[in-house]
């Protein structure tokens, strides 16, 4: 286990992920919300494993750069995404869904390793039909 975070930003402190895995990543902005932080680390802790995160907070400059949904969840901190594959993907999944995330994306089916990832959120609103599979 890793030294506790207190995040200047917000009320959580993380004790697995560093505040610059959680910043934009065009012009560092942080804007991480309190309960997906310690879904996250929840998550973290459950799997046992170190986690790398593809996306988590994101400006509305960069989301639109990266082709992301309009009123993504990544841009209120809502959401982060984990990119895995294979026995990895199912055993983040379950550690996802028992920390407490209510949204969930999967994309596993290309042929790439490096393109196959989940997405988590614990937005309060719907953005799209959930749970959804690609």
């Amino acid at each position: 286990m890793g030294e506790t975070r207190r995040l200047w930003w917000s009320n959580a402190s993380l004790i697995y992920f560093k505040p610059a895995e959680l910043a934009c990543p065009c012009c560092g902005a942080q804007g991480m919300q309190p309960s997906t932080l310690i879904m996250l680390d929840s998550l973290r802790a459950a799997y046992g494993k170190p986690i790398t995160l593809s996306s988590a907070y994101r400006c509305e400059k960069h989301n639109t750069k990266i082709g992301g949904a309009v009123g993504s969840a990544h841009m209120h901190g809502w959401a982060v995404d984990i990119p895995c594959y294979g026995g990895a993907a199912i055993e983040i999944l379950k550690a996802g869904l028992d920390a407490g995330f209510t949204g969930l994306e999967v994309r596993q089916h290309l042929r790439d390793r490096f393109d196959r990832w989940i997405h988590f959120d614990n937005a309060p609103y719907p953005h799209w039909p959930r749970p959804g599979l690609f």
